[in-house]
């Protein structure tokens, strides 16, 4: 049998002094632990500031680059008007002539045009007025139809038909049978000797009289309707977009941005309806009303 004859506290004391080592030496550790961290967040903080000032330093370059972009664009406003004026009118040059290679289609064989024009009505729509001859009602009536065959017309517009068709006229006493005359003659006796004196009034032209400068050697006046023929006008409206650009609005604008292509500017207003073009009659008659000589009103279908 073994005694332990060493008092209590002998062995507890060398616990105590076992803990008291481990204590310290954890303590050294979070200290060295604290002091080691104190040194990376330094690092690390020092690593960040030196990227903001980088970055801000960049953000202060790109903000004076934008402003003197901003004063770059502001001094060229003038010039970059100008071009979006020019290429405006530049692309306007076409519109016309454009329209009137897709109208030439849908004009009938019998319509012999003197004249066409354009005018805008708005920013999106045209009418395009044809003046020429034809001869029957017939025809004058064909017409309408063949030109609402032009894609989008929404009104087709005719005046200036005159007609000479034969016709019966009321009986009276000389005539008493209603013999067939033309518009502006008065009823064919029925008596052989009255009728004689009738047809021999109605044949009192001596010589070439050039009715509606059809047949004169003057060329510089255009041809327009023969003896027996009508002088008439039409008016077509289609959706189109010919408005021309105003130069002087837009040069007195300030605005700089583009131009919609052959419409009108910003800072401007539409212009004018630009240039007819002449037909195989020549080119239309100053101050000569619709319908030409001998117009009988007109109408209109919608």
């Amino acid at each position: 049998m073994k005694l332990n004859l060493l008092p209590t506290y002998v062995s507890k004391g060398n616990q105590a002094k076992t803990a008291t080592v481990v204590s310290v030496l954890l303590a050294l550790l979070g200290i060295l632990g604290a002091v080691g961290l104190i040194f990376i967040s330094k690092d690390q903080v020092k690593t960040a500031r030196a990227s903001a000032e980088e970055k801000m330093d960049r953000a202060a370059r790109a903000v004076a680059t934008s402003k003197r972009a901003d004063e770059v664009v502001a001094d060229a406003q003038m010039i970059i008007r100008n071009i979006n004026l020019a290429d405006a009118m530049l692309k306007h040059n076409d519109a016309y002539p454009d329209l009137y290679r897709d109208i030439k289609p849908y004009i009938p064989g019998f319509f012999r045009v003197t004249n066409m024009t354009a005018t805008p009505n708005d920013a999106q729509t045209a009418t395009v007025t044809l003046t020429g001859t034809l001869k029957t009602f017939q025809q004058y009536a064909d017409l309408m139809i063949a030109l609402y065959r032009i894609p989008g017309a929404t009104t087709v517009s005719r005046s200036g038909y005159v007609s000479v068709d034969p016709f019966i006229p009321n009986i009276n006493d000389a005539d008493q049978n209603g013999r067939p005359i033309k518009p502006g003659q008065t009823n064919i006796p029925d008596d052989k000797y009255a009728r004689l004196a009738y047809l021999q009034g109605q044949g009192t032209l001596t010589g070439f009289t050039g009715e509606g400068g059809f047949g004169t050697a003057d060329r510089t006046q255009p041809r327009l309707a023969m003896p027996g023929y009508s002088l008439v006008t039409v008016a077509v409206v289609i959706p189109r977009a010919i408005q021309t650009p105003d130069p002087r609005a837009t040069l007195q604008s300030q605005g700089a941005a583009g131009a919609p292509g052959g419409t009108t500017v910003p800072g401007g207003v539409p212009g004018p309806g630009g240039p007819g073009v002449p037909g195989p009659g020549g080119p239309g008659v100053p101050g000569r009303g619709p319908g030409g000589p001998g117009a009988t009103g007109g109408d209109s279908d919608r």
